[in-house]
């Protein structure tokens, strides 16, 4: 599921719905009437001029610049001792909780005070007027919107503390079967309902299963959640993503641990004493082009481990022909008569 704040606040009714039914009259889940109450409100579609990773870039840029000195003169009143790399992971770690910087292992400084996800303060300092036309425009959207996906980041986590109410999320995300037939029997035969899922290994094998409230179960705890910033058109919504975590959550994790490692020690290249000249642009040259290669051959790997390996079962089945193919996605057809019966 990757949805905005209408398909989120179906999703999670829906959810509701069925807990009513099939679990008890009384529904007293930590948190939920909250988090219904905040993606209707705050999950709408909104136009930025420019793209989200720039505007959390420059945001963060701002924000460090503020922090920095602000953080040095507390450290100071506080007596507590730390390099200027210890503030830096510092700034990182508070920019990560409010959503416009990556979330990293590094922690806080211990004994420093965490600032208050206050947008209006933030603003104030981070908006000193040289900002520009695009950044003015956009930016503090943004900062408001990131500051928004962490809150419903923390509220879902006390939502989803009671797992038989996740099962029923996971379960009509997964079918869609309130969204298309208004009813929550688990029986329905109707053609837009989803009942069978195709799981890709690593080794390019697949198996088809049955989507049922008892895949949903088993399947509940290795759904993870987040809430972040999704693009379409021209338009930009925080959208609630939650993804099953087995083959290809590792894939992504390995790359982008490695492509963090190749970026770090390309710092350490360009931190090295060099000077300026035509050797200094020759060593830049080859700093570049080697992450640029270390990069492109992991995004390969990747393609080739989960992606080709996929298509590559669908082509070798595609050779055996439509009644292979059809059977592997659990289609059966009855091309009798004048009209074709088409089931899942």
């Amino acid at each position: 599921m990757s949805g905005g704040g209408a398909e989120t606040y179906s999703t999670f009714s829906s959810a509701k719905k069925y807990y009513s039914k099939y679990e008890s009259d009384e529904i007293v889940i930590n948190g939920l009437d909250e988090f219904l109450g905040i993606a209707k409100e705050k999950m709408n579609p909104f136009k930025i001029k420019t793209d989200v990773r720039n505007i959390k870039a420059k945001l963060f840029d701002k924000y460090r610049e503020y922090r920095f000195e602000e953080i040095k003169s507390e450290l100071k009143d506080k007596g507590i001792s730390a390099t200027d790399n210890d503030i830096e992971k510092h700034i990182k770690y508070e920019a990560s909780l409010m959503y416009f910087y990556r979330k990293g292992k590094d922690g806080p400084i211990s004994g420093l005070d965490i600032p208050e996800k206050d947008v209006d303060e933030i603003w104030k300092k981070i908006n000193t007027g040289n900002t520009g036309e695009e950044l003015q425009n956009s930016a503090k959207t943004v900062l408001e919107k990131s500051i928004d996906s962490t809150m419903l980041e923390t509220i879902l986590e006390d939502v989803f503390i009671d797992t038989t109410f996740k099962k029923w999320v996971v379960y009509e995300a997964a079918t869609g079967t309130f969204k298309f037939t208004g009813d929550v029997a688990l029986d329905t035969t109707s053609d837009p309902v989803a009942n069978k899922i195709a799981v890709f290994s690593e080794s390019g094998d697949v198996e088809v299963k049955d989507i049922d409230i008892q895949w949903a179960e088993k399947n509940a705890k290795k759904v993870t959640t987040s809430v972040s910033f999704k693009s379409s058109n021209k338009t930009t919504t925080l959208a609630l993503r939650m993804l099953i975590n087995e083959v290809v959550d590792g894939e992504l994790n390995m790359l982008n641990e490695n492509i963090t490692k190749i970026v770090t020690e390309a710092k350490v290249l360009l931190n090295e004493g060099w000077k300026f000249g035509e050797m200094a642009i020759v060593k830049l040259k080859n700093v570049f082009l080697t992450i640029w290669k270390g990069i492109k051959n992991l995004i390969k790997k990747f393609y080739n481990n989960v992606i080709l390996k996929m298509f590559n079962k669908l082509k070798e089945l595609a050779k055996k022909g439509v009644d292979s193919l059809m059977k592997f996605f659990g289609i059966t057809a009855d091309f009798t008569g004048s009209s074709i019966d088409v089931s899942f």
